[in-house]
């Protein structure tokens, strides 16, 4: 399963960029949709966003957020990821929020999250191992 964060899906639904948005495109497509995994943080996260920065219109967002819920499943977050999220926040000098969708990731074992903003290759966690990738770096 792949996880996708929230600064990924804006640009696939905003006008800011479109050469990042265009990339996000053909990403998006060429993965199986029963694949998408997002946990509702990021869901709200995108929420946010097109409702505060993007300033969009509540009506577009409500369309945007289930044209996302057909690509994608939602999943919830639980307690367990937070004590998690705290582990590898330490380990890795990470922010918190951040941590919490890595911890995600790794409960529901999601070996790839795809964002702009990850700064490092992977992260391991118990074993386990998450590729961070950035769609936009060659």
């Amino acid at each position: 399963m792949i996880c996708i964060d929230t600064n990924i899906w804006i640009y696939l639904f905003s006008e800011q960029d479109s050469v990042k948005r265009q990339v996000v495109r053909e990403l998006i497509s060429s993965l199986s949709p029963r694949h998408i995994v997002i946990s509702n943080q990021i869901y709200k996260e995108i929420a946010n966003v097109l409702i505060r920065r993007l300033n969009l219109p509540k009506e577009y967002a409500f369309e945007i957020l289930s044209r996302i819920e057909k690509i994608a499943s939602v999943y919830p977050e639980m307690p367990s990821d937070i004590k998690t999220a705290l582990e590898i926040k330490d380990r890795y000098n990470l922010q918190f929020f951040d941590s919490v969708i890595y911890a995600f990731c790794f409960r529901n074992n999601i070996q790839l999250l795809i964002s702009e903003d990850k700064p490092l290759g992977e992260i391991e966690h118990k074993g386990k191992i998450l590729k961070l990738f950035n769609p936009f770096e060659e």
